[in-house]
C-alpha cells in the first residue's frame, strides 16, 4: 500500500503538504473504522478465531506503516490501546496504573489492544514499543500482558504469546520482555498446547539473538521444535517448528544434531514432498538442508569476500573489543571440511536432493525460495562421492531448468550454474544421456563469461566443459562453436589455476573445427607459444600449452600459422634442452606433427608434400637446430634417457627417431 503522495508537475510545496494530509486523515480514518469494528465484534460475540485477529492486526501494520505523518497514526489507535493522556505529554507522565480483572471480561479488552500493538510491531519496532510502553493503557501494557500469559484464558495467552513473537524480532522489545523472561513466562507459553509454536519461536529468536542459544536450553528449544514437526503438513505447528530448526542449525552443534539424529532429516524431507507444502516453510525447509550443508568458516569467507577488511582482521578487531570490556575473545566454531561431507551424505541417502528439487519445481514457490533451494544443491555437490546420487535424484535436471529461465532471479542461476560445474567435475559424460550433456554446456559456458562469477566458479566450470569434452566429437563442437570466445578470454586471466584450466579446455576441443579456426589465428597461437616456453615459472600452464599445440598442428593451416610466429622454433628447442620429461614429450609431438603429412590440404598441395608449408617447416626446424636436436637424441638415446627415467626415454627416443624418418622420407 503506498500513501505518499509525491504531487505532479506544477504543484507548489503547499498543495502537495495539503493533499498528503488529507491523505494521512483518511488512512486514519480507516485505521479508526477498522479498530471499531474488531472492538465491536468482541463486545458481542466473544474473542473470535484466531485468523480474524491476525487479519485485524496485519491490517493494523499496514495502515500505521502507511501514515506519513509521525504522530498520525497514535491518534488512530490510542482509542483502542485505552490510552486517555495526551500525545503530546512527555514520556513517562501520566500513567495510570490500570488492572483488569480476568473474571470481569477485562481480558477481551486485552485481546484487541494485543492486536494494535502486534500491527504496530509489525509497522517498526518503535511503533510497537511506544504501544507497550506508553499507549497500552497509559504505560501499564507489560503488567497487561503478564496477566495474559498467567491466566487461564487460552486466547488471551496466545495473544500475548503473538505479541511476544513480533517485539523479540527489535532490541527495544527484548528489553520490554525481560521481566516476562526471567519470570518464566516463555517457558509457561512453550508448554502450553494453545501458545507452544510462539514459544519456543520467541524462545529461539531471543536465544540468537543473544548469541546464546547453547547447552540444555537450546536442546530443549530443538526438541520443542522437532515435536512441532509431527503436526500435519500446512499446519501452524510445523510451519514455526521449520522456522525455529531455521534459527537453531546456524550453528554447528545442531547441524550434527540434526543430521544424525535419524529422523529429523528424514521428516523434513516427508514435509517437503507434501502437496499442500506453503511457500513460506518450503523456504524453511529448503534453508534447513543449504545451511546443515556448509560450515560456520564457509559462510565467513563468503560474507568477507565483498568486505574492505579481511576476516583475519575482523577477528582482530572483535579480540581487541573483547578485552576492552573485559571479556573473554569469542572462540570460533570449529567445523572441518571432513564434518561437513559426512553431515551431506546423510542428507543425500535421506532424499534431499529430491525434496529440493521438489520444491524447486512446485508451482506455488517464490524466487526466493527456488534460489535457496539451487544454494543448497550447489553446497551438496561439495561432496564428489555423492555427485552420481545428486544426479539420480533429480539435482541436475532441477539445476538445469532454474539456470535456463524460469522464475528465479539472477542469484540463484548462479547458484544453479555453479551447482551444475561442481557435479560435472568429477563425473564420468559417458553415464549421462544426450540430453543431460548437451543442456549442461550453455550454464558452463555462461559462468565462463559471466564477470559476477567468481574465479573458483570459473575455474570448476572449465574442468567440467574439458570433462564433457572427452564424451565425442559432437560435445566438443558444440562447447567451441558456443562458448570459445568467452573460454577464449579466460586464457589472458590473472588467475593461474583459470588460465591453466581455460589452455586445457581448449586444447581438449580439437578437432572441433571452430577451435582450427582459433589456433590458425597468429595473435592467439603467439600466446600459446609463450606460455609453452615459460615452463620454468609456470609449469603446468607451459605443460597445456605444450598439449594444445601438439594436438592443433596436424591441420596444415595451424602449420603455416605457426611457422610465421617469431619465437617458435626457439621455444620447440628450450622445451627439448628442458630436461622435463612431459615438456619434451609435447615439444616433440609438436615437431612430429609439424614435419608430418598435411592433413586438410588440398590434393595438389598434398602431392607436393614437403615442398609446400612442410617445406618450411623442415627449414625453418633446421636452421633453429630443431632437427639437430632430434637427431643427436635418436642416436644417443642410450646415454641420455637414462636421466630422464625408463620409461619417459623410451616415449622420448621413439618420437625423435620417429621425426628423423619422417625427414628423410620427406
Amino acid at each position: 500500500m503506498k500513501c505518499k503522495y509525491r504531487g505532479g508537475d506544477g504543484e507548489d510545496r503547499k498543495a502537495v503538504w495539503k493533499k498528503q494530509e488529507e491523505l494521512d486523515e483518511r488512512v486514519e480514518e480507516s485505521l479508526v473504522r477498522v479498530l471499531k469494528w474488531y472492538t465491536g465484534r468482541v463486545e458481542e460475540e466473544g474473542l473470535g478465531e484466531k485468523e480474524a485477529w491476525r487479519k485485524v492486526a496485519r491490517t493494523v501494520g499496514v495502515l500505521v506503516r502507511a501514515v506519513g505523518e509521525e504522530g498520525r497514526w497514535r491518534d488512530g489507535v490510542k482509542d483502542a490501546l485505552g490510552c486517555t493522556k495526551d500525545l503530546g505529554e512527555e514520556e513517562g507522565e501520566g500513567k495510570v496504573e490500570i488492572i483488569y480483572d480476568t473474571k470481569s471480561g477485562g481480558i477481551e479488552d486485552m485481546v484487541v489492544k494485543a492486536a494494535v500493538t502486534t500491527g504496530c510491531f509489525m509497522a517498526g519496532g518503535g511503533r510497537g514499543v511506544w504501544c507497550l510502553g506508553e499507549g497500552w493503557c497509559d504505560g501499564n501494557g507489560m503488567k497487561e500482558i503478564a496477566i495474559m500469559i498467567g491466566g487461564e484464558e487460552g486466547m488471551g495467552m496466545w495473544a500475548a504469546a503473538e505479541v511476544m513473537v513480533n517485539a523479540v524480532n527489535w532490541d527495544e522489545g527484548r528489553v520490554l520482555f525481560k521481566d516476562v523472561i526471567e519470570g518464566g513466562g516463555m517457558q509457561r507459553m512453550a508448554g502450553c498446547k494453545e501458545t507452544r509454536t510462539q514459544g519456543v519461536v520467541a524462545f529461539a529468536k531471543l536465544g540468537m539473538a543473544s548469541k546464546g542459544m547453547g547447552g540444555e536450553e537450546g536442546e530443549e528449544v530443538g526438541d520443542l521444535a522437532k515435536g512441532m514437526l509431527e503436526d500435519e503438513v500446512g499446519g501452524e505447528g510445523i510451519g514455526k517448528g521449520v522456522e525455529v530448526l531455521g534459527y537453531l542449525t546456524v550453528k554447528t552443534k545442531f547441524k550434527e544434531e540434526v543430521a544424525y539424529d535419524g529422523t529429523t532429516i528424514k521428516r523434513l524431507v516427508e514435509v517437503a514432498s507434501g502437496k499442500e507444502l506453503d511457500n513460506a516453510t518450503a523456504y524453511g525447509v529448503a534453508g534447513i538442508f543449504a545451511s546443515i550443508a556448509v560450515s560456520v568458516e564457509q559462510i565467513r569467507k563468503e560474507a568477507f569476500k565483498e568486505k574492505e577488511f579481511s576476516e583475519e582482521q575482523y577477528d582482530q578487531m572483535m579480540k581487541m573489543q573483547s578485552t576492552q570490556k573485559g571479556e573473554d575473545a569469542p572462540e570460533k566454531e570449529m567445523d572441518p571440511l571432513d564434518c561437513v561431507k559426512g553431515r551431506v551424505r546423510v542428507m543425500v541417502d535421506a532424499g534431499v536432493v529430491r525434496a529440493l528439487s521438489n520444491i524447486a519445481g512446485m508451482q506455488t514457490s517464490s524466487s526466493g525460495t527456488r534460489t535457496m533451494c539451487m544454494l543448497g544443491l550447489s553446497r551438496l555437490a561439495v561432496e564428489e562421492g555423492s555427485r552420481g546420487s545428486i544426479i539420480q535424484q533429480g539435482g541436475l535436471k532441477a539445476c538445469q531448468n532454474a539456470a535456463i529461465g524460469g522464475d528465479i532471479g539472477d542469484e540463484g542461476r548462479g547458484y544453479a550454474r555453479h551447482a551444475i560445474a561442481k557435479i560435472l567435475v568429477t563425473t564420468n559424460p559417458g553415464l549421462l544421456t544426450e540430453t543431460q550433456r548437451k543442456a549442461s554446456i550453455k550454464p558452463l559456458i555462461e559462468v565462463c563469461g559471466e564477470h559476477g562469477s567468481s574465479s573458483l566458479m570459473q575455474f570448476e566450470a572449465l574442468l567440467s566443459l574439458t570433462n564433457l569434452g572427452t564424451s565425442g566429437e559432437d560435445v566438443k563442437g558444440r562447447i567451441a562453436k558456443e562458448g570459445l570466445r568467452d573460454i577464449g578470454y579466460l586464457t589472458y586471466e590473472d588467475h593461474d589455476m583459470v588460465r591453466r584450466a581455460a589452455v586445457e579446455c581448449i586444447g581438449n576441443l580439437v578437432p572441433a573445427e571452430e577451435t582450427l579456426k582459433y589456433f590458425r589465428s597468429k595473435d592467439k597461437v603467439r600466446l600459446w607459444v609463450a606460455y609453452m616456453r615459460d615452463y620454468q615459472e609456470s609449469y603446468e600452464l607451459a605443460r597445456a600449452a605444450g598439449g594444445g599445440l601438439a594436438m592443433a598442428c596436424y591441420d596444415w593451416e595451424v602449420k603455416e600459422t605457426l611457422v610465421g610466429v617469431d619465437g617458435f622454433a626457439e621455444g620447440i628447442v628450450e622445451c627439448l634442452k628442458s630436461g622435463a620429461v612431459e615438456i619434451m614429450h609435447r615439444a616433440l609431438v609438436v615437431v612430429k606433427n609439424m614435419v608430418g603429412g598435411n592433413e586438410g590440404a588440398g590434393e595438389e598441395e598434398g602431392k607436393e608434400g614437403l615442398k609446400g608449408v612442410g617445406g618450411r617447416v623442415k627449414k625453418l626446424f633446421e636452421d633453429k637446430g630443431v632437427v639437430e636436436f632430434c637427431v643427436l637424441y635418436a642416436h644417443n638415446a642410450d646415454k641420455l634417457k637414462g636421466s630422464l627415467g625408463g620409461e619417459g626415454g623410451e616415449v622420448l627416443e621413439g618420437l625423435a627417431k620417429d621425426v628423423c624418418k619422417m625427414l628423410e622420407e620427406g
